[in-house]
């Protein structure tokens, strides 16, 4: 037993290893023609989008109150009478991956529709604030792309939130990790069978 122990951890511990290393990057693309969410019109929220197996469920807010989200060929706005179908100040898409594990933001591709000097965001991560009156870069009307180096932010919960300007979401990429469930039942099994071994040499 001692000797089959290490081994049995030793294959537990690289079938753990295997898994992270199998964390898929996937982008959900919200420009037409071939936005994953569908064609140009308007949605009742939320909505479930999947993209190469893995869904994310999106969510258009106006501040507390639910509102309806726009598909446009450049983008994804959020929409309530008398509002543009765009992302104006204190609306938000959020974006929910809670089937995984966990989701690594790597970029979010946007349009800004006003001169980007007088054009910020927020973006929340589980409901906390990482950016806060983020500022947008270059021209007006132009794609911009939020990438984020390094760790990234790790959750899965990605809420957009307009603070002044207009924008609209074109794409989102992240690194989703498989829920862990099968791993433990693996490291279970492994555990079992060693203690079922143990016993029949006893």
């Amino acid at each position: 037993m001692k000797r089959l122990l290490p081994i049995l951890l030793s294959c537990t511990a690289l079938c753990l290893f295997a898994r992270q290393a199998q964390a898929t990057t996937i982008t959900f693309t919200f420009t037409n023609p071939g936005s994953q969410l569908g064609i140009n019109g308007t949605y009742a929220s939320p909505q479930s989008v999947t993209s190469g197996g893995y869904t994310t469920v999106i969510t258009a807010m106006n501040g507390a109150s639910a509102a309806s989200i726009t598909q446009e060929s450049t983008g994804l706005g959020v929409t309530e009478v008398g509002t543009n179908g765009l992302i104006d100040a204190n609306e938000s898409l959020d974006f929910n991956f809670a089937p995984f594990n966990g989701t690594l933001l790597s970029s979010i591709i946007f349009e800004s529709t006003i001169t980007s000097a007088n054009a910020h965001f927020n973006l929340l991560v589980n409901g906390a604030t990482v950016l806060s009156n983020q500022a947008v870069g270059g021209d007006a009307s132009n794609s911009h792309t939020l990438t984020f180096s390094g760790p990234g932010f790790f959750g899965n919960d990605f809420k957009f939130v307009g603070v002044d300007g207009t924008f609209r979401i074109q794409a989102l990429t992240v690194n989703a990790v498989p829920e862990p469930a099968s791993i433990l039942l693996l490291g279970t099994g492994l555990v079992g069978a060693a203690r079922m071994w143990r016993k029949r040499k006893s």
